[in-house]
């Protein structure tokens, strides 16, 4: 059996796979690091977890109660949103492939982090279990330097400030579903808490609306979607980095329009300089 684990900033979902790639069970933990939803094959339960490792262990221990012990798993495998310039391929992980996923948490500081723990608490759990990863960069690696690169000096952009692009599993999982059927050109759109658009000609990525990082494209769940860069050093400014970096991953986008939250709840964002209030049911 396979393991698999999709870890976000506050849930993280499991599937134990054959080695023919049939599910044989899913479900996910909802609300980490507060009271949340554990929602396996058939059981579900209100759950209290602290972290992601504590998430992992719940899930474990269902899984084994359903009779998908860890003990019968032979490998383990991870989604993780950025890969960097590095890691353009799944890869098995090793010291070396973790300290490339940590120099990747600025570029992606909502996911990395619970990735990360995810893959750590599951090395103490089964320390012999071998597991990988799959990146979401990887689907755009083949990208043209015309395509990736922004209009910068060339020593900025040696240092690694270039267009990624992400959700590449996702486009990588509908391009394969087409099989002999897939057009030569395609536009792709991903939508859900985030949301990019991708080009693909050939079944190969040769454009997409995310870059340097996950917030840029429309406007998404939570993410603020491309903002005029002078707007974001005024912002820096006046309010300090983290405050303006909290703002545009985690309180903008469809939440800072509306001031409603995904679960329809009122949302009162805890910044200086934004405020909200419920909406009319009209709106």
């Amino acid at each position: 059996m396979i393991l698999v684990f999709n870890a976000g900033s506050s849930s993280l979902k499991a599937g134990v796979f054959d080695t023919g790639l049939s599910r044989l069970i899913a479900g996910q933990i909802s609300g980490i690091g507060g009271t949340g939803k554990l929602a396996l094959g058939a059981h579900s339960a209100t759950v209290t977890t602290a972290d992601h490792a504590h998430a992992i262990d719940l899930l474990l221990a269902e899984l084994e109660r359903q009779g998908f012990p860890i003990s019968g798993c032979d490998a383990a495998a991870h989604r993780v949103v950025h890969g960097g310039e590095h890691l353009k391929a799944a890869r098995l992980i090793d010291e070396d492939t973790l300290r490339i996923i940590r120099s990747c948490t600025p570029l992606a500081p909502l996911h990395i982090p619970s990735a990360l723990a995810g893959i750590e608490a599951l090395s103490r759990r089964a320390p012999n279990l071998p597991q990988s990863a799959s990146f979401d960069t990887a689907f755009h690696a083949g990208q043209s330097d015309l395509a990736t690169s922004y209009a910068l000096p060339a020593a900025i952009r040696a240092r690694g400030i270039r267009r990624f692009g992400f959700h590449g599993l996702s486009y990588t999982g509908l391009v394969e579903s087409f099989g002999s059927a897939l057009p030569k050109r395609l536009l792709a759109i991903h939508l859900g808490a985030g949301a990019s658009l991708c080009a693909v000609r050939d079944g190969k990525s040769v454009a997409t609306s995310m870059g340097y990082s996950p917030i840029s494209g429309p406007p998404m769940g939570t993410r603020a979607g491309d903002i005029d860069a002078a707007a974001v050093l005024r912002l820096a400014a006046e309010d300090g980095i983290a405050a303006t970096e909290t703002l545009l991953n985690r309180q903008s986008g469809l939440l800072g329009l509306s001031g409603i939250s995904a679960d329809r709840k009122s949302t009162r964002l805890n910044s200086s300089h934004v405020r909200t209030s419920r909406m009319p049911s009209s709106a």
